[in-house]
């Protein structure tokens, strides 16, 4: 703890209107938050643990929310709040406390009614590495209201107040109003979809790209630097400190998306990825789970032909280009839409195709003219060959493929006869890598070659 905060102290003085006098820069106004709860005592709502929803379809369950959020705002402003629990006035402050180790922490006092700076079994430092904001503070007393069925869209329920005035039934919070406070009073219907009716939705349509924002039971939880098309809203794990683990996150609304999301959606998620939208949606890679019947349906119901934006030359005329892995997955989907059906493995795949070299020609008239001798061609007919190369200038992963009767080897190896081998047999054979049919053509060409040396 900070020096600064060891100086902040909280001094009470008698007051018939607020009660309330923390410096000499006291605040005229305050942002009150009330529920009509008034099943709660002052030890419930101020004993770490102490719950009265755990285990319900309350937005808040661990029973510390609110007095987490009281040390917060103690460890941000050095200001309490003010809390009427039903007509019992409460307020904090701390000081500092030298331990037995040499070391100083803040001892925490509580203040309700005649009973002055009443020490608590905590320290202002509790919480600090997880409730690090003061809308941490906010969330939490707006959520307790909300569990309570409030509308907080009421003025009797969350407003603006020139004083801070005993409630005598329900809970009222009283918090100094100060830019924090303002910046989230300002963005309440981003902080809390009930405000806007959006309760209930998971998903959260949105005009145009920006941050993805994820919510739980309605309550902004975190926000992602990622731009998204959408927002969520589904029920996320969570800690106490009401944040959660982002690939749990990542993992429930993909998991989700792609077994719910609804025609419009899935079409709209096509469509930008088709129109190269760079956003969460569109990223083939944070597709990790299967997607179901209803993509199928979207993609079955267009009528393009699609080829791949790295596809260059060599696709069918009016082909719509689609980042690759989207075109891999309509592909699989429907054969019939795929618009480089005649086109090699390493065109598919985006490299650079370049003709032939000479030595290129010459290898392939050796191998061709080893299997005539062995006699295995069956009719097969003189495959096509090609050059290729990255087109960003990086090795590739292989350096021969083959596909629709054409042979390409890499610009590197073009020298390579053994590669040129490779891949004629897959020519000759029609079977692909690591199959019993490869391993027996490729075993009895050279059993038929021994024998005939």
């Amino acid at each position: 703890m900070t020096a600064d905060i060891h100086r902040l102290q909280c001094v009470y003085k008698k007051d018939e209107t607020t009660n309330f006098n923390p410096t000499e820069n006291t605040m005229s106004k305050f942002f009150r938050i009330h529920s009509s709860n008034e099943n709660v005592s002052v030890q419930d709502m101020f004993t770490l643990g102490c719950s009265t929803s755990r285990g319900t379809e309350a937005i808040g369950q661990f029973g510390s929310g609110c007095l987490m959020s009281a040390l917060t705002w103690l460890r941000l402003f050095g200001i309490s709040p003010i809390f009427f629990v039903n007509g019992e006035k409460i307020t904090f402050s701390f000081k500092p406390r030298s331990m037995s180790d040499g070391e100083v922490s803040n001892e925490v006092f509580i203040h309700s009614g005649a009973k002055k700076g009443v020490p608590l079994s905590v320290s202002l430092e509790y919480g600090m590495k997880d409730w690090t904001d003061a809308g941490m503070a906010l969330r939490e007393w707006v959520s307790n209201v909300l569990d309570q069925g409030e509308d907080i869209r009421d003025d009797k329920v969350i407003c603006l107040s020139n004083t801070a005035r005993k409630t005598d039934a329900g809970v009222t919070v009283y918090v100094p109003i100060n830019s924090d406070v303002m910046t989230y009073w300002s963005q309440i219907s981003d902080n809390f979809l009930q405000f806007t009716d959006r309760g209930e939705e998971k998903i959260i349509h949105k005009r145009s790209l920006s941050p993805m924002k994820v919510y739980r039971r309605g309550v902004l939880i975190r926000e992602f630097p990622q731009y998204s098309m959408f927002d969520y809203n589904m029920d996320f794990d969570i800690s106490e400190s009401r944040n959660g683990s982002s690939d749990s996150m990542i993992d429930r609304i993909l998991s989700y998306m792609s077994m719910s999301a609804t025609a419009h959606e899935s079409e709209r998620i096509l469509q930008s990825a088709i129109d190269g939208v760079q956003c969460f949606e569109t990223e083939w890679e944070n597709w990790r789970s299967p997607i179901s019947e209803i993509w199928t349906t979207t993609v079955k119901q267009r009528t393009e032909i699609f080829a791949p934006k790295n596809a260059g030359e060599g696709c069918l005329p009016g082909s719509v280009l689609v980042p690759h892995k989207w075109y891999e997955y309509i592909i699989a989907l429907d054969p019939k839409k795929d618009g480089l059906v005649k086109s090699s493995a390493a065109m598919r795949d985006g490299f650079k195709i370049l003709p032939p070299s000479q030595e290129m020609k010459d290898n392939l008239d050796k191998v061709w003219e080893m299997f005539e001798l062995l006699d295995v061609l069956k009719g097969k007919k003189r495959p096509a060959i090609e050059q290729f190369e990255s087109a960003d200038g990086c090795e590739p992963s292989c350096y021969g493929l083959y596909d629709n009767d054409t042979v390409s080897i890499y610009k590197q190896n073009h020298g390579s006869l053994n590669v040129m081998l490779e891949e004629v047999c897959h020519h000759v054979s029609g079977k692909s890598d690591m199959t019993r049919g490869f391993q027996t053509f490729i075993l009895k060409s050279m059993a038929d070659m021994i024998e005939s040396f």
